[in-house]
């Protein structure tokens, strides 16, 4: 196996906590995914710690361009949140694959969103919440991906 594909193939299994969640996709969709999500985030580099940093949340603000990963609305500086009295607004990071599932806070595994638009999600994985908003996974992974490195 190439070590592309071998890349490929460790990033779907981290990136799925289980097949199911990609029930109804095609296989070439998760590739075309899968690619952009190596792209972007230069492969997954899993992270013991489980918080992410106030740093690693301002840049995952930064990389996308200040917009909520679920709602895709302006969010405000994460270095500003205590300044917002309404909490619902803060800019939170959110684990892609849960800290539960071993997911760790590396930034390939960040996400970036409201505190309110988080706490709507619950505890559905950011495939489930964006298939039940009609996202594509492809759509999913390019609003969710902002990884180069650790803190």
């Amino acid at each position: 196996m190439d070590a592309r594909v071998k890349q490929i193939y460790d990033g779907l299994n981290l990136y799925a906590s289980t097949l199911s969640e990609l029930e109804g996709y095609e296989l070439s969709e998760v590739a075309t995914a899968m690619e952009e999500w190596l792209r972007v985030n230069k492969g997954f580099v899993p992270s013991q710690r489980t918080e992410f940093k106030t740093s690693q949340i301002r840049r995952g603000w930064q990389r996308q361009g200040h917009i909520c990963s679920y709602c895709r609305e302006l969010m405000i500086d994460p270095r500003d949140n205590n300044r917002e009295p309404d909490r619902s607004k803060w800019t939170v990071g959110d684990h892609f694959i849960a800290a539960s599932k071993n997911g760790g806070a590396a930034d390939g595994n960040l996400i970036v969103a409201h505190q309110s638009c988080n706490l709507r999600k619950g505890a559905k994985t950011p495939i489930e919440f964006s298939k039940s908003r009609g996202m594509t996974l492809l759509e999913m992974i390019r609003n969710t991906s902002v990884g180069d490195g650790e803190d």
